[in-house]
């Protein structure tokens, strides 16, 4: 049983200093993780596991842009405790309208074999006019899908390696079966509908997959393996999100598209183009713009699906890069993504930020700041490992989550 994060250090708050990169830009948040220009992590958000923030993504955003009004570079403990709070909160929210967990390893199979059931209700919608939709769920495919994810998730901690090492082969082999026909099917479809259907499940059989592989201990594996993931997920959403969801741009500056804010219009732009234009995209749509139009009122089903598939690209993009990293950092430490988990789920409600726990490289040199009284700790603990195969109650927010 793990009495420590290897390499890490639990803290109550983020450095000054790279509070100051974030807000300079200099820093990025890519889900549970925050780089440096570098590259190099510089903090891991993980979610408590007894929830996460219910809060509204776009208000939370809006909060961080103001985030220089608040935080003065300096050392007031208060300033640096608000902002960091400001920045859980949009990692939390982050993660709420990407239909994922901050940390790769929170929730695990529970979490996945939760997230495909709620998948299936919210597709179910959709069945009538999707086929293709209607015959996988309905399928011995889905049902293999279902059953494999939700006897991982029913492993309590500490099973039986010769019982536990047969279920994780069995299941991996059935995900990556299922993975493979999706993965194929992602670079060819041409429609908001079924692109919204097929990425959610390759995204599911992805990461359960990516999930198995380091479970059996093949952790360099799975991080390659989900950084592959990643690059063909990255490219296909831009495809769809250029060809056919941003095809015409400026029809988002009519009036029919008031919900869209700029910040949000600019920010699916530079993901679609993989660019940093920024605000500078609003005078090129403004340029685009061919004299007079009538606005439209009311938006079509397909508009509605590809504003709502567009916005979860932006946030699912930051997401997935962190769980790239954090497999990396299971690679380079040895670590199963279920002993982190156990973890974390040992760890004390009073030890949290914000619904997150806040872990820092410990070669930063804080553990002198501790043993004065600082906010950075080296925690053991205490107490039985808490159920996390309820997902549907570890994640009760997430049941309401946008697909």
């Amino acid at each position: 049983m793990l009495t420590e994060l290897p390499g890490l250090v639990l803290s109550r708050t983020i450095p000054d200093h790279c509070l100051a990169g974030i807000l300079t830009g200099a820093y990025q948040v890519c889900g549970g993780v925050v780089r440096n220009p570098s590259g190099q992590i510089v903090a891991h958000l993980i979610n408590s596991g007894a929830s996460i923030a219910s809060v509204t993504p776009l208000s939370a955003a809006a909060e961080v842009v103001n985030m220089t009004q608040l935080y003065r570079i300096g050392r007031s403990v208060a300033s640096i405790e608000a902002v960091t709070a400001q920045l859980v909160s949009l990692a939390q929210s982050t993660a709420l309208l990407s239909g994922l967990t901050l940390a790769a390893s929170v929730g695990g199979f529970a979490f996945l074999s939760s997230r495909l059931g709620r998948l299936d209700r919210k597709l179910g919608e959709l069945a009538k006019e999707i086929r293709a939709i209607h015959t996988f769920l309905a399928s011995q495919e889905r049902a293999s899908l279902g059953s494999a994810l939700q006897t991982l998730a029913m492993l309590p901690p500490g099973q039986d390696e010769k019982i536990r090492i047969p279920l994780l082969v069995n299941a991996r082999q059935t995900v990556g079966s299922i993975h493979q026909r999706y993965r194929g099917q992602l670079e060819t479809v041409r429609t908001v509908e079924e692109f919204l259907a097929v990425e959610e499940y390759f995204s599911v059989t992805a990461l359960a997959h990516a999930l198995c592989t380091a479970e059996l201990g093949m952790q360099a594996a799975a991080a390659a393996e989900l950084e592959t993931t990643y690059q063909l997920w990255l490219s296909s959403a831009r495809r769809i999100s250029t060809e056919v969801i941003l095809a015409s741009p400026e029809r988002f500056l009519t009036p029919a598209y008031g919900t869209v804010k700029t910040a949000e219009l600019v920010d699916w732009l530079d993901f679609a183009h993989g660019t940093q234009h920024g605000i500078d995209w609003i005078d090129a749509l403004r340029e685009q713009s061919a004299g007079f139009r009538l606005p439209r009122f009311g938006l079509g089903t397909t508009d509605r699906l590809g504003t709502e598939l567009v916005r979860k690209f932006c946030a699912r993009d930051r997401i997935l890069q962190g769980y790239v990293s954090q497999y990396a950092y299971f690679a380079e430490h040895d670590l199963l993504p279920g002993q982190q988990q156990e973890f974390v789920a040992r760890l004390g409600a009073d030890l949290e930020t914000g619904g997150c726990y806040i872990f820092l490289p410990a070669e930063d040199g804080h553990a002198g700041e501790h043993a004065q009284g600082g906010p950075y700790s080296k925690v053991t603990p205490a107490g039985p490992a808490a159920d996390t195969r309820q997902a549907d109650r570890a994640f009760p927010e997430l049941a309401k989550d946008p697909v």
